[in-house]
């Protein structure tokens, strides 16, 4: 890839950028068909129940309750 897609090291860019990637991943999901955007979310909760960290899968576990609920509105 060439395109710079790094990220300035504050914290609040990160927030931010964090915040912007969620709601790409939603209007994403909104694009695909229903069938299809709900097989990417179990998924991805799949995933989460096989994580060995459990502060990383509850950390997973918010964005996904997250972008259901930004894509369900």
């Amino acid at each position: 890839m060439t395109n710079d897609c790094s990220s300035r090291p504050d914290t609040e860019t990160i927030a931010t950028e964090i915040s912007c990637l969620k709601t790409f991943i939603t209007y994403i999901l909104k694009a695909l068909n229903q069938a299809d955007a709900g097989r990417a979310i179990l998924n991805m909760e799949k995933e989460i129940l096989a994580m060995q960290d459990p502060k990383q899968a509850e950390v997973f576990q918010r964005i996904i309750e997250q972008i259901k609920t930004a894509y369900r509105s």
